[in-house]
């Protein structure tokens, strides 16, 4: 789906509006304010969705461009290395629900993160 500065969204029964980020931004570009609900059940939110997207290629969180297709196996890689990219809380979330029904990856290098 496609969506405009100040739509509204329901996900789990919470509103969220679209809005842009800070002109200083490295990325700025229409992205879902995840307010009032609290930051976990937003990023679980997320990684939700992209268990059943099959067009989105990439996200971008904590810094890092996560490789989607291969982390869900729709683009399918024996092992994945995302070592020393200082992954967060949100990239484990994110991974977590990919790898899940991935059959195909038998390496994730998650060292130094």
């Amino acid at each position: 789906d496609s969506f405009a500065v100040g739509d509204k969204v329901m996900y789990g029964g919470q509103e969220m509006t679209v809005s842009c980020g800070d002109e200083d931004e490295k990325f700025y570009r229409p992205h879902i304010k995840m307010k009032p609900i609290d930051w976990f059940a937003g990023i679980t939110a997320i990684a939700d969705a992209l268990c059943i997207s099959e067009s989105l290629t990439k996200l971008h969180v904590d810094d890092v461009d996560l490789p989607i297709k291969q982390l869900k196996g729709t683009d399918p890689v024996d092992s994945l290395k995302l070592s020393s990219k200082n992954l967060g809380h949100a990239s484990a979330v994110v991974i977590a629900s990919c790898i899940s029904a991935n059959t195909s990856l038998t390496v994730l290098d998650l060292s130094l993160d």
